[in-house]
């Protein structure tokens, strides 16, 4: 696989992974995926880590493209991510945590083997 490549899967699965984070730290999600209220450190740990990953993005949007063309990839990458989350939630919440874990792997081993 080439490194643009790989970059492409790091940052369009770690958008994946950042939404999923912040879609579960909703009551409403995080309800309809586990049947039962979170706890507010569960809410807390959720948000730092969706706000990690959206911000971890952006080292290999700018590393693959640039500072201009980065910073609109790591946009448009962020839309992608709330709409692979939020179909996930409309059809299938049981997969919902399964998917967010399986795209951050995904995003840190594209990363890794990309630099």
């Amino acid at each position: 696989m080439s490194a643009n490549t790989l970059h492409i899967v790091s940052v369009l699965s770690g958008a994946v992974a950042g939404m999923v984070c912040f879609a579960l730290a909703m009551d409403r999600h995080f309800e309809r995926v586990y049947g039962q209220p979170p706890a507010d450190t569960t809410i807390r740990g959720l948000r730092v880590a969706a706000w990690t990953c959206l911000a971890a993005l952006a080292v290999p949007c700018v590393q693959g493209w640039g500072l201009s063309i980065g910073a609109i990839v790591w946009v448009s990458s962020v839309s992608l991510g709330a709409l692979a989350a939020t179909s996930l939630l409309t059809w299938t919440p049981r997969l919902v945590p399964l998917t967010g874990a399986v795209a951050a792997a995904l995003g840190c081993g594209g990363w890794l083997l990309a630099a």
